[in-house]
């Protein structure tokens, strides 16, 4: 697939980007949705200028990472636990 050029406008300043033309309409809700947390956090937090709304975004943005790994590592070790029951109750049928 070929690639194109596009152009987003994130707290006002433009950015080109390549990209698959398979990406462009997520690509764009992303960066709308961005500009309207942007906002949001310009709203919420008098005095802040957009460099600080931007790191508080990316901190919270970042802790929400976080807590999405540990969920999926809890269900990586509730995964391993389930089959290490179904072992264990095959192997006491077995007896």
């Amino acid at each position: 697939m070929e690639k194109q050029k596009i152009s987003l406008v994130i707290a006002g300043r433009s950015y080109d980007f390549v990209i698959e033309p398979d990406k462009e309409e997520k690509l764009r809700l992303a960066v709308k949705r961005l500009n309207e947390t942007i906002q949001d956090t310009l709203l919420r937090f008098k005095g802040v200028d957009v460099q600080d709304a931007m790191s508080i975004i990316l901190f919270s943005k970042e802790v929400r990472i976080i807590e999405l790994e540990t969920k999926e590592e809890i269900k990586d070790i509730l995964d391993q636990l389930e089959g290490l029951n179904d072992q264990l109750g095959n192997y006491l049928l077995s007896r």
